[in-house]
């Protein structure tokens, strides 16, 4: 991912996913339980679970690879 591209605000009806960090630096958004927008860096060697359901976004700060890997659930993505 090269630096300052990411996705939107979103989460997935079914999709269950994992985030690795390979290389590089991101910015990982996400709802706490009281809806508030809380902030991760994400470095080298992090991984980050997101269930279903769950709001997040992922932004590489600088260029970095990431492996996200997760259930093979498509076309289930809703903005925020």
């Amino acid at each position: 991912m090269k630096a300052g591209r990411g996705g939107p605000l979103q989460y997935h009806q079914r999709k269950d996913e994992t985030f690795y960090v390979v290389s590089g630096h991101a910015r990982l958004r996400f709802h706490d339980a009281n809806k508030n927008i809380i902030v991760q860096l994400l470095e080298p060697g992090m991984a980050v679970h997101v269930p279903p359901g769950a709001v997040h976004q992922v932004e590489a700060i600088t260029d970095c690879v990431l492996f996200e890997t997760s259930t093979p659930v498509f076309e289930d993505r809703v903005a925020v």
